[in-house]
């Protein structure tokens, strides 16, 4: 069932079940929605026609007995609100509100506890929603009596001796009352969740296992419930017994687990250790002595050196050194093994924890993927994750990249293949401009090679497979596609060959490359190397408050100069007050791609690379300079143009400054407000008090430089190393992209702002910030899927300065247009491209200025067709139409206030968000299953109605800028050749 037909039977199904109330109807629902995974379509549906209320009051307020599928449900709507790109916290709000407030608050919640350690339930995806509900309450302080039912010290109560666990603690313990009358079901809970670790009845063990990591990891940071839960895990040894326990695709999410815990031993002290107990086992004591530091080798490869030579005798007398008899208590009651070997591992890790660098490194990525690495990768599950360092945040992040690129990979092959049928070693039919047969392989120096292919490829790659066929199999998960060998690396163009650099390329016998796109993952794996190279350039004192300063704002969260703060902006909406201007402190605002450029040529600062942005800012310069000399009473007023010489503008702004100082002690002495005249330097805003008088005094510090620095930029051929000068002194946009071509020649700034940007792109953002004590800099984070790794952190919704343009509001109508919102039915896709650019052309003649105009696609190809459509149909005179694609969201916060929908696709994603903030003009070539994508109780609709007819309805004789319709005329567009008459009597 494809995605239409799924809609096209949810909608009637909600509306029967509201009617009704029927289960049947209710499971047909959930059927629908979770019948292959999570269907985020549904999700989105049900979200956007008010299902979730209805669900919540009928729980909260109906006697009604429901099922697990109505949690499931009910959670899954929650979350997905919660964690979506305007995180919503409504549904969660309305839904734990209640009980907060309800004289029986605990019902609710030890209901959802119950169900996530029941093990007749199977179904994983269901006990994950729970716990990443529970992680949700850590973010929230309204919340913490749900936390400290289940995460206080006396769940320590539940471990057959709770004193041992305090032992060594700087704080006494409690004194624990046998006879205490307390309800152990809560205490009993997280040990519960230790032991479902190693369960083998999930669906998923995988993703089970790397939920319950890190659903640990998110209270092992919380600066609330952190102790608490520290002290179970350590004396339970659940992380050994997690390592023992994980899967292949789950054990990086308990590595990182250790690696929040922070326990550090030194490899020397075991190492000599082992010498004085097994001193006289030679074989051993010679592989033993040829690792020299805990560098030589992984963790896992000293563990099976330790179990090839050592028995479980020989573990269990190691473990007495370093766990005392009475700890042992707690983890030996646990009974988590019954194979001895598993209890030799589990011995050997409590060892070795804190010895080795539990994470991956930079380069092991490069040289340590192969075929046999894309085995058992898990799904990637949020939680609300804090990070108390940037050190944390960095590992974390790296952790995630590795799966994800392998998961890129993974959906990568899957498109080739279904264009490119393998059928054995050296045979295959298709094609594909990522798949290529190879030529040659020549080795031209260490790890490069350079590659000749069976064609010509003209597209600009940066990183490859290099593969070998076979016949496809279910054998593993590469070979399922016919692939046998894999190895990865980065790819350059040399002429009519390519230069592959592989770390690890053992023979020159592969086959075929397929080149991969450069995802944000990928991209941001290649960000660690400057990163680590950017930690080398820092100084020691710089580097460690950097990556030890706290990142959080836990601690004291009135204060509004964290280090890294989170901007709470939606989808499509104009950010405008969060960017800088000319005259504010240094700030870098990154974007992921060049079309956020153009979206604010209204905000005073430079756009890389865009030469007409430093027209604009020396002439706004120009500008505020004469301001500055007619309101501090200049008789001869000067402007760039007529200063030949440096000195002569540097007296020219100290007189300015020193009228400015004298008029200011003046206002100052006399309480009075700032004249009118000089409101022209601060923007029209009145100056009433100290305070605001001090704060323009300030912007005045700001001012006067970039005055200078614009006047020299005068001077200046617009060259590379003139925008590297730009970029060292001014505000400035730029692209990832650009910002890592340049980044070498960067210096300390203000502040960072990152625009909708990957998350690895703060690993070196964060290194440019002012760290210094006196007055630290901030990242400012505005969505992204950075945004994913600071849910604890509040949200901040600062004020639009007065510095900056109005936001436009709503017209009262739109010229020339009957409707906000209409539906228009097309033929095809090529109708549909065709119609989308003609409708494009139309409203350009109407006025309408094509910058504010976007066409929206819902796939690839369309995007493709109609640039070609706009060379081949619209005059040279007109500008071509911004075209967007945004399935992976990196458009969110691209805003024009007209927007053209296409809703053709060929996947299951179509462009349904009303992305246009004063129209949205749907082209539909299916519209009776697009309108399904509407519900009619949906929040937009119920503001605009939908249009009955599919057919764009125009007014005649209205043109752009129009406030009060002029006609009640309608014009009906029967078809595209009407539009495209319309457009040629204009």
């Amino acid at each position: 069932m494809n995605q239409d037909a799924i809609i096209a039977k949810l909608g009637p199904l909600v509306e029967l079940y509201r009617k009704t109330l029927q289960r049947n109807d209710f499971n047909d629902i959930v059927k629908l929605t979770f019948a292959k995974g999570t269907n985020y379509h549904c999700l989105d549906y049900l979200l956007r026609a008010g299902f979730t209320s209805e669900l919540i009051s009928r729980l909260t307020f109906s006697n009604m007995k429901e099922t697990v599928k109505y949690y499931k449900l009910l959670l899954a709507l929650v979350v997905y609100a919660y964690q979506g790109v305007n995180k919503n916290t409504t549904p969660f709000s309305k839904l734990f509100g209640f009980w907060y407030l309800s004289d029986d608050k605990f019902k609710f919640i030890h209901k959802l506890a119950d169900f996530a350690v029941d093990e007749s339930i199977k179904d994983t995806d269901f006990k994950i929603l729970i716990l990443q509900v529970f992680s949700i309450f850590t973010v929230h302080d309204d919340y913490s009596m749900f936390n400290d039912e289940y995460y206080d010290f006396d769940m320590l109560e539940s471990l057959p001796d709770p004193g041992a666990a305090w032992e060594g603690e700087q704080f006494p313990a409690p004194r624990f009352n046998p006879f205490r009358k307390v309800n152990m079901k809560p205490r009993m809970w997280m040990m519960k969740l230790i032991l479902s670790f190693g369960k083998t009845d999930q669906s998923s063990m995988t993703e089970w296992q790397v939920a319950l990591a890190k659903f640990f990891q998110t209270f092992v940071s919380s600066r609330r419930h952190a102790k608490p839960v520290l002290m179970l895990l350590e004396a339970t040894k659940a992380t050994s017994y997690f390592t023992v326990k994980a899967t292949k695709g789950s054990i990086g999410a308990v590595r990182f687990l250790k690696h929040a815990m922070d326990s550090y031993a030194e490899f020397s002290d075991l190492k000599q250790t082992l010498r004085l107990k097994f001193g006289n086992r030679v074989e051993f004591m010679t592989r033993l002595e040829s690792v020299k530091s805990s560098f030589d080798w992984t963790e896992d490869s000293f563990t099976e050196l330790l179990c090839q030579y050592l028995s479980l005798s020989d573990a269990k007398q190691l473990l007495d050194i370093y766990v005392s008899p009475r700890k042992q208590v707690n983890f030996e009651g646990m009974k988590y093994f019954t194979l001895e070997e598993d209890t030799k591992r589990f011995y050997i890790d409590i060892i070795l924890t804190g010895v080795f660098e539990s994470l991956p490194s930079y380069d092991s990525f490069w040289e340590r993927i192969t075929e046999a690495s894309f085995e058992d990768i898990p799904r990637y599950i949020k939680f609300a994750t804090n990070y108390p360092s940037m050190t944390m945040f960095i590992s974390d992040l790296q952790n995630e990249m590795l799966d994800q690129i392998k998961r890129e990979i993974l959906q990568h092959l899957t498109l080739i293949t279904g264009r490119v049928k393998i059928n054995g070693p050296d045979s295959f039919s298709g094609n594909s401009k990522y798949f290529w047969k190879v030529k040659s392989i020549v080795s031209e120096r260490a790890k490069e090679y350079q590659v000749e292919l069976d064609g010509v490829n003209t597209n600009d790659f940066k990183y490859a497979l290099a593969v070998t066929l076979c016949k496809p199999n279910k054998a593993s998960a590469i070979k399922k596609f016919g692939i046998d060998k894999l190895r990865i690396g980065r790819v350059e163009r040399n002429r009519g060959s390519h230069i592959f650099k592989c770390e690890n390329l053992d023979l020159l016998d592969y086959t075929h490359l397929v080149f991969l796109p450069s995802t944000d993952s990928l991209k941001g794996w290649d960000i660690t190397k400057y990163h680590q190279a950017l930690m080398y350039s820092l100084s020691p004192e710089v580097k460690f408050l950097m990556l030890s300063s706290p990142i959080d704002d836990a601690i004291d969260r009135t204060k509004d100069d964290e280090l890294v703060q989170v901007m709470g902006t939606y989808q499509y909406s104009d950010i405008r007050h969060i960017l800088p201007d000319l005259f504010e402190p240094h700030t870098v605002v990154i974007v992921p791609s060049e079309a956020y450029l153009g979206q604010y040529k209204d905000v005073k600062m430079f756009r890389y690379g865009d030469a007409e942005s430093v027209e604009d800012m020396i002439n706004f310069a120009d500008s505020v300079f004469e301001n500055l000399q007619k309101c501090t009473g200049m008789q001869e007023i000067l402007h760039f143009k007529e200063i030949a010489l440096m000195q002569q503008l540097v007296e020219v702004t100290v007189n300015c400054l020193d009228a400015w100082r004298a008029t200011l002690e003046e206002c100052t002495l006399k309480r009075k407000m700032l004249p009118v005249e000089f409101q022209r330097i601060t923007n029209g805003a009145p100056l009433e008090n100290a305070a605001d008088l001090l704060r323009f005094s300030e912007r005045m510090t700001h001012i006067v430089p970039v005055i200078l620095l614009c006047w020299d930029l005068l001077k200046k051929e617009l060259n590379l190393d003139t925008w590297k000068f730009i970029c060292r002194n001014c505000p400035v946009m730029i692209t990832v992209d650009d910002w890592v071509r340049v980044i070498n020649d960067f210096e300390t700034t203000e502040s960072v702002v990152l625009l909708n940007c990957h998350a690895s792109v703060l690993m070196m953002a964060c290194s440019f910030v002012n760290w210094t004590e006196g007055r630290p800099g901030c990242v400012k984070i505005v969505g992204g899927n950075m945004a994913d790794y600071f849910f604890y952190k509040r949200s901040k919704r600062n004020t639009k300065p007065a510095n900056t343009a109005p936001i436009v509001k709503a017209p009262k109508l739109i010229a020339g247009f009957k409707r906000q919102i209409q539906y228009i039915s097309v033929k095809d896709q090529v109708e549909d491209a065709e119609y989308c650019v003609t409708l494009y052309h139309y409203m350009t003649k109407l006025g309408y200025p094509t910058d504010s105009i976007g066409i929206w696609v819902s796939c690839q190809r369309q995007l493709d067709l109609i640039k070609e459509v706009a060379d081949t149909l619209l005059p040279t005179t007109i500008d071509r139409p911004s075209v967007l694609f945004n399935k992976s969201g990196v458009y969110d916060y691209i805003h024009y206030k007209y927007s053209i929908i296409s809703l053709f696709t060929d996947s299951d994603f179509k462009e349904v968000r009303m992305p246009g903030q004063l129209t949205n003009f749907y082209v539909s070539t299916n519209v009776a299953a697009d309108r399904l994508y509407f519900p009619d109780r949906s929040s937009f609709i119920q503001i605009a109605k939908l249009p009955e007819v599919d057919k764009l309805e125009t007014v005649p004789g209205e043109r752009y800028g129009l406030t009060e319709r002029q006609s009640e005329n309608v014009i009906v567009v029967e078809d595209l050749q009407h539009l495209k008459r319309l457009v040629d009597e204009i």
